[in-house]
């Protein structure tokens, strides 16, 4: 749970020290947040689907979701890739 803090602290500071550095940092900073956010969601949304794709979401363990998938589909490198 403090990795989340610290990591989201670690975020923010890097957005204010880069801020200083950008040309017009009013309008390209929030463009940079939200292309960021939205990609991230993006991304997210596709490897759920591609999740679920493999795995009835049923089946889906909820402790290590993709090794575990690719495990049961029968791809045992992606497995140790992803774990």
């Amino acid at each position: 749970m403090y990795s989340c803090f610290d990591q989201g602290y670690l975020g923010y500071d890097e957005i204010c020290a880069l801020g200083q550095e950008v040309e017009n940092p009013k309008a390209n900073l929030p463009k940079a947040i939200f292309l960021t956010l939205s990609s991230v969601t993006a991304l997210y949304i596709l490897a759920t689907i591609a999740l679920v794709g493999m795995v009835d979401y049923r089946d889906i363990s909820p402790v290590s979701g993709f090794p575990i998938a690719f495990r049961d589909s029968g791809a045992p490198v992606a497995a140790q890739i992803a774990a």
